[in-house]
């Protein structure tokens, strides 16, 4: 008895810790990649500016 009760609590911990683990990553990804987007909307915007700004010349 005493060998087998230790044995399911490791084992729940792990996956929970595995759980916030993927948790974790994928807020991250999220994060970066609105953060991508954002930068991407930034980078096209000036381009447009700047293709504006050329034809007012």
């Amino acid at each position: 008895m005493n060998n087998l009760r230790p044995n399911p609590n490791p084992r729940k911990e792990g996956t929970a810790d595995m759980m916030n683990r993927l948790n974790f990553y994928d807020t991250s990804f999220t994060c970066l990649h609105f953060l991508m987007i954002d930068f991407d909307n930034d980078m096209q915007e000036m381009k447009r500016k700047k293709i504006f700004i050329r034809s007012s010349f």
